[in-house]
């Protein structure tokens, strides 16, 4: 290979690793894993001068480096000014950058390449594509903050027409006339680094060198695997992988580390590419519905009976990661709200404001593959509580009056959303779920009381419940093969539901135990959860309204709801009249769904809360000692109310989660013909 006019010394090894923890993650977790992942990972490299490579760490990770770990932020500071390490930039709180507006991504990423220029002395010229999420509309962007390179997977080449072996270098792709060079990592050094024997590791790259079309073999993946990721810090330090990687690296004269900007400046591009919108091949599956999941599985399988393995990934493929955003719709209208928000900053220069938005534009609440993401509720806490900032600071800035009533469709499904507005609480109604109460922001503790998720199947339970079997090698294995062994209690736990979890929504049933209204195995005679309402608005509260049925033994009964709501001292008063050409007796149920930093704190009726009960009376008072808060919720009629913790079972990188969600409630009422619930549901400061 020619390098410069000279002969290159070494067949390059471009070597990356990419750090990130999520915006305001809990303090003991990120310690964790700085101290058993990236900091011994700067530790050992120093020891190896000659052994150059590069990393993208989050903006918020380096911020926390530098205040509480500020002895490993010196080593990183010194190790770049001797050029052993190149920084990547990126978006500053690590959003997907396809994900959000024009604007947001260019300031996120001059915010970053900023934080480099000032500490490490660099001028970035690598991105790291958060999830390797490529879309050809970023690239004008990028280009304008002084990208040349960017991260993406083999895969994505390959699904562009690529063949494997064209696709060990870098390649130029353009976007109306904007050049820029892409960088893809091969997937088979993504899976055996740090995991398999580095003889092995150095047979692949010698098998890569002896390619005629390859420059490089290029590696850039998570930092987590070199240590915080399960069994591997023993595996990498303890028991001695990475000195031996090393040593095998200093001793091999036909192989060489190298930074990608040593190497973009040196070497021309393998040609031109152009790119459709995709993630890594993961990332297609996880974003897929379960039935589709399995629907592909079973295709793979037949393509591998007629001999079409070795294209099955590049032509059958899963959807996209905005996927996420239809897969949970929770997530959707979180995602919708900031954007929305985004879209006023334009209104108004302030740096406040453009904080709280870009912290909530980050990326791992969004979605879930392996690790938590969606299913950690304080992740969901986090963003709730900058997106309630800055929904705050925006009404500041344009000095908006209280109270106030507004409505579109915020989420972007056909429906709009009402929102009562008051100066420290806000509630925000669903009309196409069941005319329900979807969003109440608790705003003096930018605290969101709804942040539930519903319980729902995803495509690894079936997998969870029958096991799969890994044949082991020399190593370790990797998150995406590990084999998961899963207690029969947490098994037991698989219930999914058939509408969302939100709250003041309207069952009928002939009868309801705690027992069915945990595992949803009642029957639901009525059409109200989960359909349509419309809806009127006044002064300060909004009515929906729909009329529907019941249908015991399959016959319909007209049946009409009509729930009012304003707003009134911190809170809400209703008046809800059912009225159903039914005769007989049935149960009318409100449901509401709450979420809680810790249940082991929260109280009901002055007594610590069960997995499950049954309670009776006309009021509820919920207390919850982490925010300081007491939920009241009364009425005018005697009723039997069931509850019980809402929990999922999800996947993580250690293992399987059990993880509390919600407290979930039912009020039954007995219905003959009509009834005329009125009450208040009030949050005050608990003293």
């Amino acid at each position: 290979m020619i390098l410069n006019g000279g002969i290159m010394s070494g067949f390059p090894l471009l070597f990356g690793i990419h750090c990130h923890q999520p915006v305001d993650n809990f303090h003991n977790v990120v310690d964790d894993v700085i101290d058993h992942s990236y900091k011994p990972f700067f530790e050992k490299t120093e020891k190896y001068p000659f052994f150059k490579f590069s990393a993208h760490f989050s903006g918020w990770l380096l911020e926390y480096i530098e205040k509480y770990h500020a002895g490993f932020f010196a080593k990183m500071v010194d190790m770049a000014e001797r050029g052993q390490v190149e920084f990547f930039t990126g978006g500053f709180y690590e959003p997907v950058l396809a994900s959000i507006p024009s604007a947001d991504r260019v300031q996120q990423i001059q915010k970053l390449s900023g934080f480099i220029r000032d500490n490490f002395k660099q001028e970035p010229k690598g991105l790291w594509l958060t999830e390797r999420v490529w879309d050809p509309s970023i690239v004008k962007d990028l280009v304008e903050c002084g990208i040349e390179y960017v991260i993406v997977d083999d895969y994505h080449l390959l699904v562009a027409g690529f063949k494997k072996d064209d696709v060990y270098g870098y390649y130029y792709t353009e976007q109306d006339g904007k050049l820029l060079s892409i960088f893809p990592v091969d997937k088979k050094l993504r899976y055996i680094i740090p995991f398999a024997d580095s003889k092995d590791i150095f047979d692949y790259i010698h098998e890569i060198r002896s390619k005629p079309e390859s420059s490089a073999a290029i590696i850039f993946d998570d930092g987590e695997k070199f240590g915080t990721w399960p069994k591997t810090y023993q595996w990498v330090y303890d028991e001695g992988w990475f000195d031996s990687f090393l040593e095998k690296l200093n001793y091999d004269d036909n192989i060489k580390s190298m930074t990608y900007k040593e190497f973009f400046d040196s070497n021309k591009p393998n040609g031109l590419a152009y790119m459709p919108t995709t993630s890594y091949y993961e990332m297609g599956e996880w974003s897929l519905s379960p039935e589709k999941y399995s629907e592909i599985k079973q295709m793979k399988k037949l393509l591998k009976l007629h001999d079409f393995s070795d294209d099955i990934d590049v032509f059958v493929r899963g959807a996209t990661w905005h996927s996420f955003f239809v897969k949970y719709p929770e997530m959707n209208m979180l995602h919708k709200r900031i954007l929305y928000f985004s879209k006023k900053r334009c209104d108004v220069a302030d740096m406040f404001l453009d904080d709280f938005i870009f912290r909530g534009e980050c990326n791992d609440v969004f979605w879930h593959g392996i690790f938590g993401g969606v299913y950690l509720p304080n992740l969901r806490d986090n963003a709730f509580k900058y997106l309630i900032l800055a929904e705050k600071r925006y009404e500041h800035l344009i000095g908006k009056s209280y109270p106030f009533i507004w409505y579109m469709d915020i989420d972007l499904n056909g429906y709009d959303e009402i929102f009562l507005t008051e100066k420290n609480i806000q509630f925000m109604f669903n009309t196409k779920e069941g005319g329900s109460l979807q969003s109440v922001d608790i705003r003096d503790m930018n605290f969101n009381l709804s942040n539930t998720l519903t319980r729902r199947k995803e495509s690894y339970h079936t997998e969870l419940l029958e096991g799969k079997n890994i044949e082991e090698e020399k190593g370790i294995s990797t998150i995406h093969e590990a084999s998961l062994e899963v207690p029969e209690d947490i098994k037991e736990q698989l219930t999914f539901d058939w509408h969302m979890k939100y709250s003041f929504m309207d069952h009928f049933v002939k009868s309801l135990n705690e027992e069915e209204f945990v595992t949803n195995s009642y029957t639901e005679l009525g059409d109200f959860v989960n359909q349509p309402f419309s809806f009127t608005t006044f002064d300060y509260g909004v009515t929906l309204t729909r009329n529907g049925g019941i249908y015991p033994e399959e016959k319909k009964y007209d049946t009409s709801v009509e729930k009012m709501f304003e707003l009134e001292n911190n809170g809400l008063v209703f008046d809800i009249v059912v009225e159903t050409a039914h005769t007989d007796q049935l149960y009318y149920g409100i449901e509401f769904n709450f979420h809680f930093f810790d249940y082991e704190k929260v109280l009901i009726n002055g007594e610590k809360i069960d997995e499950r009960s049954t309670l009776y009376g006309s009021e509820v008072v919920i207390s919850d000692e982490s925010i300081n808060k007491t939920l009241k919720l009364g009425f005018n009629e005697q009723f039997d109310m069931k509850y019980f913790v809402l929990k999922t079972v999800s996947q993580s990188e250690s293992g399987v989660d059990l993880t509390s969600q919600g407290l979930s409630i039912i009020i039954l009422f007995k219905l003959n013909s009509y009834i005329n619930i009125k009450g208040n549901f009030i949050i005050e400061d608990s003293y």
